[in-house]
């Protein structure tokens, strides 16, 4: 019973853990993520906006060098559409999703959105700046997506969860076994020491009832015995009386 109880609380609280832990991702992603993810989406449309503006008035001797000025190599990268990345491509994040459906509900300038992802991170846009297509990516690289960083506060909830659980649920099992080994030596033949009260409220409240249970029969025994003791007095008064009696007669 010990084990089931012990396994029961430890699974509950993982799952009451892990539980508070999704839902504390959904709101953050209702209710910080998905505005910063439109918010940055507004930002740079209009910076693709103007970007596109911009190059597409320049002549076109300037258009390359102003191009190659523009793509720093840090966070503004842009390559033409016969040369896109080519360090392959990894499966898009659901942010990644978020922020490019709603980047393209905001180009309505550009004819068509395609996009792809590289291994570093990136997400590369493309994008008509003038009257040519390129490959434009305004994403720095990452180390670590956000659905990486999500699993792993899950995994160190998880770990954290399973550590608690076990700390918490042996404090409760101390005494519960207390309680047990109290009940299994108790003999009504001789005055067993009461169990002691610490622990949990709950526990304290069954061995205190127990302490009870065992006083309560030790007053029964004490007035049984003191009952027939009265008796067995009261019996031998007559039974000598008789004895005496026949003897003189004899």
């Amino acid at each position: 019973m010990l084990r089931r109880l012990f396994s029961r609380n430890v699974a509950m609280l993982i799952g009451v853990v892990l539980a508070g832990q999704l839902l504390a991702g959904l709101l953050v992603q209702i209710w910080v993520i998905g505005p910063q993810t439109t918010r940055v989406a507004d930002v740079t449309a209009d910076m693709i906006h103007a970007l596109s503006t911009t190059v597409g008035n320049l002549p076109a001797e300037r258009r390359a060098a102003v191009i190659a000025d523009l793509s720093d190599g840090s966070r503004l990268l842009i390559r033409p559409v016969s040369d896109p990345p080519t360090d392959g491509q990894r499966f898009p994040t659901f942010i990644e999703y978020r922020f490019m459906r709603a980047l393209a509900a905001r180009l309505t300038t550009q004819h068509k959105l395609d996009w792809i992802t590289d291994t570093r991170g990136r997400l590369w846009i493309r994008l008509a700046l003038g009257p040519d297509d390129y490959w434009v990516s305004v994403t720095p690289p990452r180390r670590r997506s956000a659905m990486t960083s999500l699993l792993a506060a899950l995994a160190a909830a998880f770990l954290v969860a399973t550590i608690a659980g076990l700390f918490l649920q042996r404090r409760l099992d101390r005494p519960l076994r207390r309680l047990a080994a109290s009940v299994d030596a108790y003999d009504p033949e001789r005055l067993s020491p009461p169990v002691a009260t610490d622990g949990p409220a709950e526990v304290a409240a069954v061995a205190t009832a127990f302490n009870r249970l065992t006083q309560r029969l030790a007053r029964n025994d004490a007035d049984r015995a003191l009952m027939l003791g009265g008796v067995s007095h009261d019996l031998r008064t007559p039974l000598t009386r008789l004895r005496l009696s026949l003897e003189m007669i004899r």
